[in-house]
């Protein structure tokens, strides 16, 4: 009788699962640029100011989660002591999971593993003479809820790479994506791809895999701060140029119950961080 009591109560709880949220800020094609892009009406951006909004965030939240889905360093190569630059900044910006975009790999393999291998990658397709160079997912606890994180960077994003560069890796077929995802469903409540694929490639992409809860996209370098929903899957980005950045709070309850979503303009509101403003010091002048 006590068992059978103890095994009501524990069900009961079970089933009145509270109401959880979760935050994670996200970015995406930053494309090498260490200080604001003068790319618009007013510059912004700017690694130093990133890492002021995430040091207040994180402030607030030390359950904040963040994202990037690549397009680290510039896309043709043409500084490499700028890219080193960015390689080692975005490592004390201290992201929970990335996704390697094509211009990762513009200076060869040699120098990915050398300035950006310690960043926690994650890359269900990429491989270097047949295996697998980075996790393909990991799993991220808050507040009880394991979150898979699957990383995708389709041939697709290849297209437009660098023709006098080689490209030391190799893309694998969407088939490794969906066996990622089929090994995730077993060790997750929520699945999310960082995905490299560009906005008209994750449409269908959250078709063909209605498992995925959140596609943070990257590539096409769209700015959706108002997220699209297709079935069950919502899908943002957040800009090209690194000018600004993703915050979104998801409502979750078994399921994605509703989301927010918004992008924070990184321009002259925004304080630069005096360590980081000085590191890129050294290579801007």
């Amino acid at each position: 009788m006590k068992i059978l009591v103890l095994i009501t109560i524990l069900f009961s709880r079970l089933g009145a699962q509270e109401t959880i949220k979760i935050d994670f800020m996200y970015s995406n094609n930053t494309n090498g640029y260490l200080r604001a892009c003068d790319c618009g009406d007013i510059p912004s951006g700017g690694l130093d100011k990133r890492k002021t909004i995430f040091d207040e965030w994180r402030s607030k939240n030390k359950n904040l989660i963040v994202f990037d889905a690549g397009d680290i360093i510039g896309q043709f190569g043409f500084n490499r002591s700028a890219d080193s630059m960015t390689a080692l900044l975005y490592r004390d910006l201290n992201y929970d999971a990335l996704t390697p975009g094509d211009n990762e790999w513009v200076h060869g393999f040699s120098f990915f593993q050398k300035n950006l291998s310690p960043l926690p990658f994650v890359s269900a397709n990429l491989a270097k003479n047949g295996t697998r160079i980075f996790p393909n997912y990991k799993v991220i606890l808050r507040h009880g809820i394991r979150i898979a994180v699957i990383g995708y960077t389709p041939r697709i994003s290849f297209t437009h790479f660098p023709k006098n560069r080689p490209l030391e890796i190799e893309i694998d077929s969407d088939e490794t994506l969906k066996s990622a995802i089929e090994e995730v469903q077993s060790q997750s409540d929520m699945i999310i791809v960082l995905s490299h694929a560009g906005y008209e490639n994750d449409v269908p992409l959250a078709k063909k895999f209605p498992e995925i809860d959140l596609i943070f996209g990257a590539h096409s370098q769209m700015e959706i701060d108002g997220p699209v929903k297709v079935g069950k899957t919502w899908i943002v980005q957040a800009g090209g140029n690194g000018t600004k950045i993703g915050f979104m709070e998801v409502v979750w309850k078994n399921e994605i119950l509703r989301i927010s979503n918004r992008l924070i303009p990184l321009d002259q509101n925004v304080k630069p961080d005096w360590e980081f403003a000085r590191r890129i010091d050294l290579i801007v002048h």
